[in-house]
C-alpha cells in the first residue's frame, strides 16, 4: 500500500532543451512546456553550474507562459555557457531547473595573429585539426624542439611518414584581413 501525504507539484520542469543558431555571440534555446498552469517562466544564463547564485550569471529573465524560446545576444566568443530554465505554477508551485549546456563558437580576430599555447598536449580551442588520409599521423600540440628558434615554449607539430601523404591539416579561427 502506497500513501502520499502532501500535494505532489503540479509544476514539471522544461524538457527538450535544444541550443540553435549557435555563432560567436548568439544562440536560441527552445524547450517544451510541460506543466497546464503556468504563470510564468525563469531562466538564467551562466558560465558556471551554480544556478540561483550571483557569481557566474551573465543575464537572467523570465518569459510568458506561452513561450518556449529565449534568444541570447552579446555573448563572448569561445565560451561554455549553461542555460537553465524553470516554471513558475498556480498555488506558489516551482519546478525544477532544467539545463542545457553549449559552447559559443569561435570569432574572427584582427591581424597580425598570434596563436596562445597554454599546453604541450591540448590543440587550442579555435583550432581545428583533419587527418585527411586517415593515418593517425597529423597535427599535434608539443613543447618546441630544443634550439628550433621558436619563441614560445609550445608549438602545433606535424610528425611526418618517411611514405604516407601528409595530407593533414590545422585551421586556426577566421582572420580579419581588413
Amino acid at each position: 500500500q502506497l500513501q502520499l501525504i502532501g500535494a505532489l507539484n503540479p509544476c514539471q520542469k522544461p524538457t527538450n532543451l535544444v541550443v540553435s543558431g549557435l555563432t560567436s555571440t548568439t544562440a536560441t534555446v527552445n524547450w517544451v512546456n510541460n506543466s497546464v498552469s503556468i504563470l510564468s517562466q525563469e531562466y538564467e544564463l551562466r558560465t558556471n553550474t551554480n544556478v540561483g547564485t550571483a557569481t557566474g550569471r551573465v543575464s537572467f529573465g523570465s518569459v510568458s507562459n506561452a513561450e518556449e524560446q529565449v534568444d541570447l545576444t552579446a555573448l563572448t566568443p569561445d565560451t561554455q555557457y549553461y542555460f537553465y530554465i524553470k516554471t513558475s505554477c498556480d498555488d506558489d508551485f516551482n519546478s525544477p531547473w532544467a539545463m542545457i549546456n553549449f559552447k559559443t563558437l569561435c570569432g574572427a580576430v584582427d591581424i597580425p595573429y598570434v596563436m596562445t599555447m597554454a599546453s604541450s598536449s591540448v590543440v587550442p580551442s579555435c583550432v581545428s585539426v583533419q587527418d585527411v588520409n586517415n593515418d593517425g599521423r597529423t597535427w599535434t600540440a608539443s613543447s618546441k624542439p630544443s634550439s628550433s628558434g621558436f619563441v614560445d615554449a609550445n608549438v602545433m607539430k606535424y610528425n611526418m611518414h618517411a611514405t604516407n601523404e601528409a595530407n593533414d591539416w590545422f585551421f586556426t579561427q577566421g582572420l580579419n584581413l581588413v
